[in-house]
């Protein structure tokens, strides 16, 4: 079998005050996922006198670096829906679902930084981030 990369088909949400929807992303744009869990620090001084490794662990949320969001201004303004999960109380499920069938899923995700939507481009650039345990459910 082959190795696939592939683009992004959709990405939903569900959240208890916001509702659930669906986001589409600008096609032919790279994308990362993160599904976060225990890291362990790669710094090099993390020894001991001995010579001995010192293994620094640590729990990172997961992340997903989205392709721009396209944005519909006029009708289903996806950047105010982005505004209002950020703002949600509760996190949202999360799920993004890859062109090959990959199917991945954040629990209490947040979209973080900017949700500064460019007019001409017609996109949002969107990171999502979540508790440490994202999966690949598919």
């Amino acid at each position: 079998m082959a190795y696939t990369g592939s683009g992004i088909l959709e990405v939903t949400y569900n959240n208890a005050e916001v509702g659930q929807g669906t986001f589409y992303t600008k096609d032919n744009e790279d994308y990362t996922i993160d599904l976060g869990g225990i890291r362990s620090s790669d710094d090099a001084a993390n020894t001991t006198t001995a010579g001995e490794r010192i293994n620094q662990m640590n729990v990172v949320c997961s992340k997903f670096e989205l392709p721009p969001i396209a944005w519909d201004k006029t009708v289903k303004d996806e950047q105010e829906k982005l505004q209002k999960l950020c703002a949600s109380v509760v996190g949202s499920t999360w799920t993004v679902t890859c062109l090959d069938g990959a199917i991945y899923k954040m629990e209490n995700g947040y979209p973080v930084g900017d949700i500064a939507g460019g007019g001409y481009a017609g996109t949002i650039p969107a990171t999502l981030v979540g508790n440490p345990d994202a999966e690949r459910i598919s």
